[in-house]
């Protein structure tokens, strides 16, 4: 049951109790091997497509915002993957690999399923 506050009384608001919601608990990293929510949207969305997703249409399929992907999925920058807090990552957890794709003359990174993330779901 959510605990209450009294508010000061005043001509417009007669003591009204207002109801104090307990603040969220934050998504932590994975220590134990488990996927978290938006990885398995992840993964979900990558399945059965053979050249992948970019990020921007990753997040749009997995309904997740697109700033999170690279927390989620992995990194394209090697260095920041090997920090210990990103190591639950599907990249590191070898679920998901990257690949770049040349359209239109240009190189675009896309994320792409492998075997054994297709298994984890």
């Amino acid at each position: 049951m959510p605990k209450t506050t009294a508010k000061k009384s005043t001509k417009a608001n007669s003591s009204k109790k207002v109801a104090v919601k307990p603040p969220k608990a934050k998504a932590k990293a994975s220590t134990n091997g488990e996927l978290r929510k938006g990885q398995v949207s992840i993964l979900k969305a990558l399945k059965g497509l053979k050249n992948g997703l970019t990020t921007k249409a990753l997040a749009t399929k997995a309904e997740i915002n697109s700033t999170m992907i690279g927390n989620l999925a992995g990194y394209k920058n090697p260095e920041i993957n090997s920090r210990e807090v990103h190591a639950g990552n599907l990249l590191n957890r070898k679920f998901v690999k990257m690949e770049v794709h040349d359209i239109k003359g240009k190189d675009v990174l896309h994320y792409v399923i492998t075997a054994s993330g297709a298994k984890a779901l």
